[in-house]
């Protein structure tokens, strides 16, 4: 990360944050799947995926690369194969984009303000599914990231993942009692093995089958 001078980081188990990938994920394993219940060949599908339009108007993968379609085994014509301009492509794009920007507005307002947290508050994180550890915020990154200190280890997390407890945490036990080991007890051992001895002999007497008299 620090070789590629990545200076944004996602939040584990917070798809939200990454749709863009999330999404291209989730059609690669759609693919995939329908591959294997039809038994079908992956790199076929990939070429008929390339060949189809993302949306009305917009050019396909393979016509962004090299303007026209690829052959595929679809019945098509010869001069789908010749190079040529898509027209009124830069317009359907634009009109697009202004989709999604109008889509992510929406999102923003009707979205809740996030908690409020100060550094040094004991909080809740997640860290996996349905499990959660006590930890004490170091610094917020800004309003929706926080740096959380979790026992020796300190993390970025979402402010989805984080939840204040007005529970005040308590510090590390340690113990003052010094326990000895069994071998330097030989008179407990012994004992012990008395003990045993004596319950496994009465067990066996409770549990011995009577003589059978016979005539």
């Amino acid at each position: 990360m620090n070789s590629w001078k990545a200076g944004e980081y996602i939040s584990p188990y917070h798809p939200q944050s990454n749709g863009l990938e999330e999404r291209a994920v989730e059609a690669c394993n759609v693919l995939l799947k329908r591959c294997q219940k039809d038994n079908s060949d992956i790199a076929l599908a990939l070429l008929n995926v390339r060949n189809t339009q993302r949306e009305a108007g917009l050019m396909s993968i393979n016509q962004c690369l090299m303007s026209r379609t690829t052959r595929s085994l679809l019945p098509s014509t010869t001069t789908s194969f010749k190079p040529r301009v898509v027209e009124g492509a830069t317009e359907s794009l634009g009109l697009l984009r202004e989709k999604k920007t109008a889509a992510a507005n929406r999102h923003i307002i009707s979205q809740r303000s996030p908690p409020s947290m100060n550094p040094g508050e004991d909080v809740r994180v997640q860290a996996g599914p349905r499990k959660w550890v006590a930890g004490k915020i170091e610094e917020m990154v800004n309003p929706r990231s926080a740096i959380i200190k979790v026992g020796d280890k300190t993390i970025q997390r979402n402010t989805i993942h984080i939840h204040p407890t007005s529970v005040e945490l308590p510090p590390p036990f340690k113990s003052s009692i010094n326990v000895q080991s069994n071998t330097s007890c030989p008179a407990t051992q012994h004992q012990l093995k008395e003990i045993v001895h004596s319950f496994s002999t009465s067990t066996l007497q409770m549990i011995k089958s009577p003589e059978v008299r016979t005539r």
